[in-house]
This record gives structure tokens, sequence and C-alpha cells, in this order.
């Protein structure tokens, strides 16, 4: 595992540890916010990231809630980019495959 893969990792995991927190505590509204506990980095990283997209959202000092409907599509995102990212590699493997194959034979 390459050390940007581990942290990808470890931001996925933050970012769902702050999801199932606020899922646990039932916070998925304004009237139910709850406290996170104080983050460590990764956790800070991923809370920033949530509350720009929107899906978690601060209702008052250190209280918040997660807009279950937002997470969702962020979801739908995050899938879509990893797809995408996961076909450009895929490609790029198969032309330097073909490339190799067609050097090969012609030589």
């Amino acid at each position: 595992m390459t050390a940007a893969t581990a942290v990808a990792a470890a931001q996925g995991r933050a970012r769902r540890l702050i999801v199932n927190g606020l899922r646990e505590q039932g916070a998925v509204s304004a009237a139910s916010a709850a406290a996170i506990p104080q983050p460590h980095r990764l956790r800070r990283v991923a809370l920033g990231r949530l509350l720009r997209q929107g899906v978690v959202v601060e209702a008052g000092p250190d209280r918040y809630w997660l807009d279950e409907a937002r997470w969702a599509q962020a979801e739908i995102e995050r899938r879509k980019r990893i797809t995408w990212a996961l076909t450009v590699v895929a490609a790029a493997a198969l032309i330097a495959a073909l490339v190799a194959f067609v050097f090969a034979r012609a030589h």
C-alpha cells in the first residue's frame, strides 16, 4: 500500500466515523444536533470537508447534524469519481499493453 493510498483510506475512515457518530446520536436535524468529540487531525480535515459539502451542518458552537440527503448525494458523487479514475487507469494500462504488444511484434 502506498502512502497516498493509506492517507486516502484513513480519510475515508475518519469521514465514516463522523457520519456514523452523528447517526448513532440521532443528530439528523438542527433540533437534534450533537457534539462531535474533539477530533484528531484527520477527523478535523474530514469534518471541514463534510461541512463544505453541506453533509454535516453546524447548528451552533460545537453542535452538528448530518444531512442524510446530502450524504447520499456526496457518496454517489464520490463513487462516480472513483469509477472514472479506475476507468482512466484501466484504459491507460490497456493502451500500454497494446503498444508493448505492437512493439514486440514489430521486432
